[in-house]
């Protein structure tokens, strides 16, 4: 698991490097201290490898992911990760030397924002929280996050933050979700929504509530912003359809897909379909005359007319003796034979059925 340093591990760490090394010359920067390496993970065999980075929220939604036992989950989490924090700029290389690692994962969500209250500056102008240039700056920043996933090829999805118990905090998570969730679909990563999750039905936090399972379960700890096992479980059951997709296209891979052949392999498929379908008609009109008889080429067929007779479309219509097909034939005139009598049953049987 590969962890962001906190600020005060991180001033640990520079104390500790001090101490080693003996006092600094006056006026001296200090050193950053180096950055964690990321931890050795073995190969997960053949289950993808869902990504999971961010700060606290991110930590408790990897929670929830390990209790899929067809996934291998790898974290890259912890409070030091912010959008607004100081060491925001130190944390992308962090992600990205995740990314570049042999077990490249085949999915990546970042849940981040828990801490996201600091003021935010572009050089010249410091923008307080909440504030558009504020919003503006935040944005960048998700850019920034979505642009290591897509230079690496992995799918992202940005997880939305649930509703928390402070009432202040939890508009503004409403704000930091519109701004991820606009930058997002900007950027071609998914976005999902935790929200409504974790809320009544007034739109209010509640830390009971459905789990994953639809039983009512306790879903939040005490201090209103963590969550339990039961809560953990149902934030990661919003990444359920991304998670069964990567199940699907781990099946579809394993087999046959003519799409994805190379052109070595799919040589003779190709072959197969350049089928001249004049040369395979001569080829079924010799079969059927016998094996050993040649084919017929197509002039030797009987030719039609390359016009047939006139028709007149105004001219009356005739009887086949050449009279008038609407000559009206005189009464007790002989015209052929009489159909006799109606029967009983017949079409021009009308008579009455007796009661």
């Amino acid at each position: 698991m590969t962890t962001f340093p906190a600020r005060a591990a991180r001033t640990a760490l520079l104390a500790a490097a001090l101490l080693g090394a003996g006092t600094l010359a006056a006026g001296a920067e200090p050193a950053a201290p180096p950055r964690p390496a990321a931890a050795a993970r073995p190969q997960p065999g053949a289950k993808p490898v869902v990504l999971v980075v961010g700060d606290r929220f991110a930590t408790a939604l990897a929670d929830g992911l390990e209790a899929d036992p067809a996934i291998a989950v790898s974290r890259t989490t912890g409070d030091g990760f912010g959008l607004t924090k100081p060491t925001f700029a130190d944390s992308l290389p962090t992600i990205r030397d995740r990314l570049a690692r042999a077990d490249k994962p085949a999915l990546a969500a970042v849940m981040v924002g828990a801490d996201d209250r600091d003021a935010l500056s572009d050089g010249a102008i410091r923008f307080e929280p909440g504030s558009p240039g504020w919003a503006k700056l935040y944005g960048d920043r998700v850019d920034q996050v979505s642009k290591l996933f897509r230079d690496a090829g992995v799918p992202l999805v940005w997880v939305g933050l649930p509703a928390v118990r402070s009432a202040e905090l939890s508009a503004d998570i409403v704000r930091q979700n519109g701004v991820i969730r606009d930058r997002a679909a900007k950027d071609g990563a998914a976005y999902v929504d935790s929200f409504d999750g974790f809320t009544d039905a007034a739109g209010r936090y509640s830390p009971v509530g459905p789990d994953a399972d639809g039983a009512t379960a306790k879903l939040r700890r005490a201090d209103g912003l963590g969550f339990t096992r039961a809560g953990a479980r149902k934030l990661a059951s919003f990444l359920a359809p991304e998670v069964a997709r990567l199940g699907r296209g781990a099946a579809a891979a394993g087999a046959a897909d003519v799409a994805n052949l190379t052109i070595e392999r799919a040589r003779g498929f190709d072959a197969a379909l350049d089928v001249d379908v004049n040369a395979q008609i001569r080829r079924e009109a010799a079969r059927a005359q016998g094996a050993g008889a040649p084919p017929v080429p197509f002039a030797a067929l009987p030719q039609g007319p390359a016009a047939g007779p006139v028709l007149p479309l105004t001219a009356a219509p005739v009887a086949p003796d050449g009279q008038l097909a609407s000559l009206v034939v005189p009464a007790g005139a002989p015209v052929g034979a009489e159909p006799g009598p109606p029967r009983p049953g017949r079409a021009d049987d009308f008579s009455w059925p007796k009661p």
